[in-house]
């Protein structure tokens, strides 16, 4: 390796372009030398102005993420502009993406998908992907998903692994022009899922467990794939496969494992984990009970929207059960579970309307 550096080194200070952006990946990865993203950025800049597309990509992204360099996003525009205007399709892929997140330049949606275009007529997937999804979503132009269906058709044939998903979705629920087609749904997810995508793998294992869309009902198939998904970092997949474990019911029952996924998902602010674990040490399941750990978890929860969540914090503070009781406090998140749909609250709400009678805007309600 060390006479392969040499050689290359050689060729680099001669002005070989490609040889200078290889000994730039060389010290950036610290390959057969110590790792320099400073001398990286040194080579990946001669590279850069010998031509190599690459080399623009390598070198904007380093200024993009602060990496051996201070961070400069607005540089990093103005060399993915060099190299979009080169024609290189990952760079103009990249610039897009600048454009449409306003990194280093202001949201122009619009140019976004011009320099998705660009890219994916190039046949660049990822690029063919982003231009689908300005399609879907209606970014940068009128919403029309039958485009946002050719695009994904495209990226498929690059095998883009996202793009096996949403062209899924859109066979699934007949979406974009293509019919409904369960057979192709299903093999799309799949597809999606082996290449890795967590929230195929997600889909998968969740459509395993209920048996839709074709999915035969397999209690070990659906865990095999929330597993992968929770193990890809999917918040919801690690909320989904503790409640299978904490239940037990398609799989063996683990407690310990159970707890430890909610409270990761919980970390990460799903509020199905958080009011799981307010239910959890409200009620003493597996646990030591914990009313006062039990109302800081619905709270959380609640503080997110979830609307059991809010009925079951409003009621432990109306009630006084297991921490202070708060009747405005009560009231309000009980109101609030109401407005987001709970109707359970009303019991509650009406219980302590009626034996204390507090607060204009609850006898609004009753009026």
């Amino acid at each position: 390796i060390k006479r392969a550096i040499e050689y290359l080194k050689e060729a680099a200070e001669s002005g070989n372009g490609e040889a200078c952006n290889n000994l730039g990946i060389v010290f950036e990865m610290g390959k057969g030398v110590p790792k320099d993203d400073r001398e990286a950025i040194k080579w990946y800049e001669k590279a850069a102005e010998s031509g190599v597309e690459i080399a623009y990509v390598n070198l904007a992204a380093h200024y993009q993420m602060g990496i051996g360099v201070l961070k400069d996003e607005s540089k990093a525009v103005s060399i993915y502009l060099k190299g979009a205007n080169s024609g290189f399709p990952v760079a103009q892929n990249a610039l897009g993406m600048c454009y449409k997140n306003g990194t280093g330049v202001e949201i122009d949606l619009k140019t976004a998908l011009y320099w998705f275009e660009q890219a994916g007529n190039q046949g660049l997937g990822p690029a063919q992907f982003n231009a689908g999804l300005c399609y879907e979503m209606g970014e940068g132009t009128a919403q029309n998903f039958r485009m946002a269906r050719s695009w994904y058709l495209k990226a498929i044939e690059q095998e883009y692994y996202k793009a096996y998903f949403n062209l899924a979705y859109y066979y699934e629920n007949d979406v974009g022009g293509g019919g409904r087609n369960v057979k192709l749904a299903k093999e799309y997810y799949l597809i999606s899922a082996e290449k890795g995508y967590e929230y195929a793998q997600y889909v998968v294992g969740n459509y395993y467990l209920h048996g839709v869309l074709g999915f035969e009902q397999n209690g070990e198939k659906a865990i095999e794939w929330l597993q992968r998904a929770a193990d890809n970092g999917h918040p919801m997949a690690k909320n989904d496969l503790a409640v299978a474990l904490f239940q037990g019911e398609e799989c063996k029952k683990d407690i310990a494992l159970a707890l430890k996924l909610f409270e990761e998902a919980a970390q990460e602010k799903v509020p199905n984990s958080l009011f799981s674990l307010g239910y959890i040490y409200y009620n003493g399941q597996e646990v030591q009970k914990d009313k006062i750990k039990a109302a800081h978890y619905f709270l959380e929860s609640a503080n997110l929207g979830y609307a059991p969540a809010m009925m079951n914090y409003g009621y432990m503070c109306a009630s006084g059960d297991g921490i202070r009781k708060n009747l405005d406090d009560g009231l309000f998140w009980l109101l609030s579970a109401i407005e987001n749909g709970e109707d359970g609250a009303m019991e509650y709400l009406t219980k302590y309307y009626k034996q204390n009678r507090r607060g204009e805007w609850v006898k609004k309600l009753f009026s």
